[in-house]
C-alpha cells in the first residue's frame, strides 16, 4: 500500500477514535435553550423598541429609546414565556404567550395582553388556555392578533370564535377597556381567515362548507357586496386573497396553471388575476409581504426557497436595503 494512503488510513483512524472522547465534553443544552433575543420590533414613530429577552430564565419584554439606550423590562409572565409582540401606538403594546419548556402537546398559553411602554397599565385582553379552563368553560375560545391600526387610538384588529367556534369574526378591540366592536356581521359564510386593507377595512375573506368547499371573497369597499372569486374542492388549485396595497388594489396568491403558488396582483375590472409580483418553480410564494407604511405601499417579498431571501418591488427600497 502506498505511503500517503497508509498515513491517511492512520489518521482515519485516529480521528474516529477521538471522537466518543470528544462527544463526552459536548454539552448538548446551549443547542436547546431559548435564544438570548427573540424578536425586536421598532415602533411606529421608529423611536423605540420592543425586544423579546432572556429574563430570569424566561422571555419578557424589553424596551428601550433608541437615542439614549435606556433597556428596561416591562412585562415578564410567570411561568410563560412572551411569544410575540406588537406596538399598538408608541405608548401601547400587545401581546401573547407560550410555555417555551414544555412540548406542543402541553401548550396551555395563548391568550392577549396589554401594557404600556412604561410597564404600566397592564390588562388580561384574553385569558389562556388554564384561565379559562378554570372557569369552566367546555369551549375553548380563541382571538388572536390580526392587524394594528396606526391611526393613533389605542385599538387592534382582533380574529375570535367568540361568536361561533367554527368560523372566525372580527372585531376592533380597544387594549385599554376592553371594549369589543363586531366588524364582521355581513360575513359570506363561516370564515376561516380574513383580509383587511391598509385602512383595517374588511375586503377578503376565506369561507369553509362542510369541511371540503373552500370559497374565496373579495370587496372593492367595505360597503360593497362581497364577490367570489373562486370555489374550491381540497384538491383544486385556487386563487386566494393574501393582501391589499396601499392604493387598495389586493394581492392574491395563485396555483392556477402552476405547480407553485405566486403573487398577482388582482385586476378588479375583469375580476381575475392580473400581473404577477413574484413567482419561483421550486417553492411556494403566497405571502411574506412587506408593507412600508411610510411609502404607503408593498415594497417586497420575503421567501422561503432553498435558501431564505427577499425580492424588492420598489428600487429605493432596494438600493438601501443592499
Amino acid at each position: 500500500m502506498p505511503r500517503p494512503l497508509i498515513r491517511l488510513l492512520l489518521l482515519s483512524i485516529a480521528m474516529l477514535a477521538a471522537l466518543p472522547a470528544l462527544a463526552a465534553h459536548v454539552d448538548p443544552k446551549p443547542y436547546f435553550r431559548n435564544p438570548d433575543i427573540r424578536q425586536v420590533v421598532l415602533s411606529p414613530s421608529g423611536e423605540y423598541l420592543a425586544i423579546l429577552s432572556l429574563v430570569h430564565g424566561r422571555i419578557g419584554i424589553v424596551v428601550t429609546a433608541i437615542a439614549v439606550r435606556d433597556p428596561k423590562v416591562i412585562a415578564v409572565v410567570d411561568g410563560f414565556d412572551i411569544a410575540s409582540v406588537a406596538w399598538v401606538n408608541d405608548n401601547r403594546l400587545v401581546f401573547n404567550v407560550f410555555d417555551g419548556q414544555s412540548g406542543l402537546g402541553e401548550q396551555k398559553g395563548g391568550g392577549m395582553f396589554a401594557v404600556d411602554r412604561d410597564g404600566s397599565n397592564s390588562r388580561i385582553l384574553v385569558p389562556n388556555a388554564i384561565n379559562q379552563a378554570e372557569t369552566g368553560s367546555f369551549h375553548l375560545r380563541l382571538m388572536s392578533l390580526m392587524s394594528t391600526l396606526r391611526d393613533g387610538s389605542d385599538d387592534v384588529l382582533v380574529e375570535s370564535n367568540e361568536n361561533n367556534e367554527r368560523s372566525a369574526d372580527v372585531f376592533r378591540l380597544n387594549t385599554r377597556t376592553g371594549r369589543k366592536t363586531l366588524l364582521s356581521l355581513d360575513r359570506p359564510g363561516d370564515a376561516i381567515d380574513w383580509i383587511a386593507d391598509a385602512n383595517g377595512k374588511l375586503r377578503g375573506v376565506l369561507t369553509m362548507e362542510k369541511a371540503t368547499v373552500e370559497k374565496a371573497w373579495w370587496r372593492k369597499s367595505e360597503d360593497d357586496k362581497w364577490q367570489l372569486i373562486g370555489e374550491y374542492g381540497l384538491r383544486d388549485s385556487r386563487t386566494l386573497p393574501v393582501a391589499f396595497d396601499g392604493d387598495g388594489s389586493m394581492i392574491v396568491a395563485s396555483n392556477v396553471g402552476r405547480d407553485t403558488f405566486a403573487l398577482f396582483r388582482w385586476d378588479e375590472k375583469n375580476n381575475v388575476r392580473g400581473e404577477m409580483l413574484a413567482g419561483y418553480s421550486r417553492a411556494d410564494i403566497d405571502g411574506g409581504l412587506i408593507f412600508d407604511r411610510q411609502r404607503n405601499k408593498i415594497v417586497g417579498v420575503n421567501y422561503d426557497a432553498e435558501r431564505p431571501g427577499t425580492a424588492w418591488f420598489d428600487e429605493d427600497v432596494a438600493r438601501i436595503a443592499k
